[in-house]
């Protein structure tokens, strides 16, 4: 069941920082950062209770459910959303502009190397990371599986 975390937009949209919440929260800086920085950290039963208790919310305004259909759609945008709102920063380690910015339009993917040393330098959590591999890479190697077995001729049918 992939949940979504809001807690990103729920700052935001209180005019405060990351830091004002934690601080008003209480909950450890690692805390706040995983859950402002990775929507899909889902929080501790504890950190909801503890956020809308303090501001008198429903749960429902931290969190939302993603349809398992969109959830590619859904974390491909933040691979490219992620290189687009970093792209200086990604220029400083060597990347070209032309290349990171086909990846944040989406013209292209980056190279399992680049895509390594994109998330190393933005600092993206382990967790994140397998994510954000599993929804760009797996969808073109199950593509690139069925074109060899066509051309193979093991193409898998339902009689055999």
């Amino acid at each position: 069941m992939p949940i979504r975390n809001r807690i990103k937009e729920f700052i935001e949209s209180k005019g405060i920082t990351a830091y004002r919440f934690q601080k008003d929260t209480g909950l450890a800086p690692k805390t706040v950062y995983d859950l402002y920085n990775d929507p899909w950290q889902v929080p501790h039963i504890t950190t909801l209770n503890k956020i809308c208790d303090l501001y008198k919310i429903q749960p429902n305004e931290l969190m939302v459910w993603v349809d398992p259909d969109e959830l590619s759609e859904v974390q491909e945008k933040e691979l490219s959303d992620l290189v687009a709102d970093n792209i200086s920063k990604l220029k400083e380690y060597g990347f070209k502009l032309a290349a990171l910015t086909a990846i944040a339009n989406k013209e292209s993917l980056p190279t399992p190397t680049d895509f390594a040393k994109i998330t190393s330098i933005l600092d993206i959590p382990e967790e994140r990371k397998k994510r954000l591999w599993k929804t760009t890479y797996s969808p073109i190697t199950k593509e690139i599986k069925d074109e060899t077995d066509t051309v193979n001729g093991n193409e898998s049918t339902k009689d055999s």
